[in-house]
C-alpha cells in the first residue's frame, strides 16, 4: 500500500486529503445565492479521490475504464458533501437524490503534475478541516463499497436504466469512519459517456446520488 501521509499526496491515487491543483487553478466552491443576490453563501468543497491517469493504467492493466484515461496527469473530483458530514444546515437546491445540479460538483483534470499545490481548508475555527488522505485500497480494507474506475457494485440496474451509455469514474458509499451519510444506505456516483472520457471533457460528467 502506497504512504498517502499529509506530505506525500500531491500526485498520489487517493482518497480525500488536502486539494493539489495546478498554479492558477482555483479550488472549487459551491456557491448558493438564494434570494441575496450581493452576498451569496459560499463553502469550499470536498475532494472526494483523486485519480493519478499513468499510475492507475499501470497498477490496473486489465481495467477497461483505466485503458481510456490520458496517459499523463489526474483527475480531481469535488463536491460539496458537508450535509452528509453532519452539517444539517448546510442542506441546499441542487442536492437532492438524482442527478446534482452542476454548481454542486467538479471534476478537474490537470494534465501536469509538476506545478501542482496544495489547498488547506480551514473551518470556523482555523484548524484544517480536510480528511486525512487515505490510499485507493482503504475504504475496501474497511468493508466499504467505495471505488474507483469499477462497475457499479449497488444501484447498477437504476444506473444501466437511466445512464445506459454511462461508466463509473467514482463510487462514494456511506462511512462509519468518516461520519459520512447519505439518507438511507445512499451512494453517490460520478458518471461519463465514454467518448467524453477519451476526449477529456469532464465538464460533462454526471453526479448521481441513489438511496433505498
Amino acid at each position: 500500500m502506497k504512504d498517502c501521509s499529509a506530505n506525500n499526496t500531491m500526485g498520489l491515487t487517493r482518497w480525500w486529503g488536502q486539494p493539489a491543483l495546478p498554479d492558477g487553478v482555483n479550488m472549487p466552491y459551491f456557491i448558493e445565492r438564494f434570494s441575496d443576490e450581493e452576498n451569496p453563501f459560499e463553502s469550499p468543497m470536498t475532494l472526494i479521490c483523486q485519480i493519478n491517469c499513468a499510475d492507475f493504467k499501470r497498477t490496473h492493466p486489465n481495467n477497461p475504464t483505466a485503458e481510456l484515461l490520458p496517459d499523463k496527469g489526474a483527475i480531481a473530483f469535488f463536491a460539496y458533501l458537508d450535509y452528509f458530514f453532519g452539517n444539517l444546515n448546510a442542506d441546499s437546491p441542487g442536492i437532492h437524490l438524482g442527478a446534482w445540479e452542476e454548481h454542486t460538483y467538479r471534476v478537474i483534470y490537470s494534465p501536469d503534475l509538476t506545478d501542482l499545490r496544495l489547498h488547506t481548508i480551514i473551518d470556523e475555527n482555523e484548524e484544517e478541516c480536510s480528511l486525512p488522505a487515505e490510499a485507493e485500497e482503504v475504504p475496501l480494507t474497511h468493508h466499504e463499497e467505495s471505488r474507483m474506475l469499477e462497475h457499479p457494485t449497488i444501484y447498477y440496474d437504476e444506473i444501466e436504466q437511466e445512464y445506459p451509455s454511462y461508466l463509473t469514474l467514482v463510487q462514494l458509499d456511506e462511512s462509519d469512519r468518516h461520519h459520512l451519510r447519505f439518507y438511507d444506505c445512499g451512494c453517490l456516483f460520478f458518471l461519463i459517456k465514454p467518448d467524453d472520457l477519451i476526449a477529456l471533457r469532464f465538464d460533462r460528467v454526471k453526479c448521481v446520488l441513489y438511496c433505498m
